[in-house]
């Protein structure tokens, strides 16, 4: 009995403490948004003139236009070519489905800072290489500039067309075909068949995938500041960053966190209200197999459309980092005499920035991961397995953080802990990025949970083992796809987390979409690409590994 309960204790207390890491830095935002400075100094604690301020101050008004503009635009760009890859990939005699399989998720592995930073090489005004080799055919195209609300949209929707192309494929392969047969008989063709069957059916995926996109897009930090900042487009996660720049206003920044959250919170309330207001019931008791839609001459069509979602999304964007980067001096063109490998020798071994950054991150990735899974399977076993009480609510706190934009939760740690020892520590980055995506981890080993017979486990309890002889010879082995799953993918968020970082990082604790960006605005574009490259070959090497040890498809969104 005495071992029940010190077991109990322990649960109730990682159940608490992860309660408290999410909801303690959210609470002290709010808190402190009331707070007011004139400089250095508070004038006062409890006002709510913070929050006059972001709704009249012409400038603040203007990033939260912008917000609204690049992210119901990212939304509705990725949801257009997420959903038509998705159904092209999964019903359709497309050629190469299995490898777009793949391939369509590449985007998703690699950081949309560093995609950003390729863009501004291809389509910067005058010297991107795109404008370049546009100005040499013989009828000239229009100028592309990608320091622009559309530039910031575009790159937007190429990163995030695998979120919703991952909530909508498993829909698109459930679906029962008879629906769409039925519409077939009636004369419908196949795109009136699409347009009024397949999509109103898998709306749920749909809502899900525009959801998770907006909210991300409206509180990304990587590609406003890659590309907006050169032309002086803000947006609330920029206003965030530049308010706590020196003489930081804590109690402003804290107000725009606020408000960015009260966006995408209201985002989420409307889309479970959409979704409950009516049936999308698919499955049904009888077997049944998708069948793939002949679509004639239209396959090689959208393979076409497919090809040139990689090659926009993948391909150019790595293709001219490497260019850059083998470059001694980049002027915009490719010089043969200027070819080199020396930049890599020097970010990997001579400059301490980048050598920091790239241990750093390696660390940070490792043991974060590791943790965040360690306690992720006591937090499910907790929730799924037990009778704790208020593990309904634990369950809800865990995955409150999907809401949350990583620099306005970092906004909340940091206010929470700029008083104490973890502060300019890395841990403090570690305790931001473990607290903001453990509920991804948390989806991939709980849904593995739940297919596994409680009576394993039950038995082994019966039979006198402990929780921890449980956990570790009955349950483990059985998570280890779901636990070898969700490590790998908080390993591959770890590596490129820039928005989580930005406003947590010291001297000595820079990671390397921190040290990327602080050498693009060095000036150094040769190393900033070397390093990108560097960090891209760490998260395709986890895509392999992922495909091979774990499968795409348990990518947990």
């Amino acid at each position: 009995m005495q071992g029940r309960r010190s077991e109990r204790l322990f649960m109730m207390v990682i159940g608490l403490v992860a309660a408290g890491l999410i909801l303690v830095p959210m609470l002290n935002l709010l808190l402190g948004s009331l707070t007011v400075q004139e400089g250095r100094e508070i004038i006062s604690r409890f006002s709510l003139q913070n929050y006059v301020e972001v709704f009249t101050n012409t400038r603040l008004v203007t990033a939260l236009r912008n917000t609204l503009i690049t992210s119901a635009g990212a939304t509705l760009g990725a949801v257009v070519v997420g959903v038509s890859l998705a159904w092209a990939t999964a019903r359709t005699d497309m050629p190469g489905t299995r490898a777009f399989e793949s391939l369509n998720l590449i985007p998703f592995f690699m950081s949309p800072f560093v995609g950003a930073f390729a863009w501004r090489m291809l389509a910067a005004p005058n010297v991107g290489v795109l404008n370049r080799v546009g100005d040499a055919l013989p009828i000239p195209l229009p100028e592309l500039n990608i320091y622009s609300l559309g530039g910031i949209i575009w790159v937007l929707i190429l990163f995030y067309t695998p979120y919703v192309y991952l909530f909508t494929i498993g829909s698109f392969r459930g679906m029962d075909p008879s629906l769409e047969d039925a519409a077939r008989m009636c004369g419908s063709s196949i795109w009136q068949t699409a347009r009024r069957i397949t999509l109103p059916v898998i709306a749920p995926a749909i809502m899900s995938g525009m959801l998770i996109t907006f909210v991300t897009s409206a509180g990304i930090f990587d590609v406003p500041i890659a590309l907006g900042a050169i032309s002086g487009i803000d947006t609330m996660s920029t206003e965030i960053f530049r308010v706590l720049q020196f003489p930081a206003d804590f109690g402003l920044a804290a107000t725009i966190s606020s408000a960015l959250f009260v966006l995408t919170i209201t985002a989420l309330m409307l889309q479970r209200r959409i979704i409950a207001s009516r049936s999308y019931a698919t499955v049904t008791g009888r077997g049944y197999r998708p069948r793939k839609i002949a679509l004639g001459k239209w396959r090689y069509a959208l393979f076409g459309l497919n090809v040139l979602y990689i090659t926009a999304a993948a391909v150019l964007p790595i293709a001219i980092l490497f260019v850059v980067s083998i470059q001694r001096v980049w002027t915009a063109n490719f010089v043969p005499e200027l070819l080199t490998l020396d930049t890599y020798r020097y970010i990997l071994f001579d400059y301490p920035l980048t050598r920091r950054a790239l241990t750093n991150s390696i660390v940070l990735s490792l043991v974060g991961a590791t943790v965040a899974v360690a306690a992720v399977v006591f937090l499910s076993y907790s929730i799924y397995r037990t009778r704790m009480p208020g593990r309904g609510a634990l369950d809800a706190i865990i995955t409150f953080p999907i809401t949350v934009p990583g620099i306005v939760l970092a906004m909340g740690i940091l206010v929470t802990y700029i008083r104490t020892p973890l502060y300019a520590t890395l841990g403090i980055v570690g305790l931001a990025y473990v607290t903001r995506f453990l509920p991804f981890a948390h989806r991939t080993v709980s849904s593995v949970l739940l297919s596994i017979d409680p009576e394993l486990d039950e038995c082994s309890r019966v039979s006198g083992a402990r929780l921890w002889e449980t956990v570790r010879r009955i349950l483990l082995p059985l998570l280890r796809p779901g636990v070898a799953a969700a490590w790998l993918m908080l390993f591959v968020i770890f590596i490129r987390e820039l928005g989580s970082s930005i406003l947590l990082y010291s001297s000595g604790t820079e990671v390397m979409s921190v040290a990327i960006l602080l050498l693009t605005r060095f000036g150094d574009i040769e190393e900033a690409a070397a390093l990108s490259i560097v960090q891209t070959l760490f998260l395709l090497s986890a895509v392999v590994l992922y495909r091979k040890f774990v499968g795409l498809e348990r990518i947990g969104m």
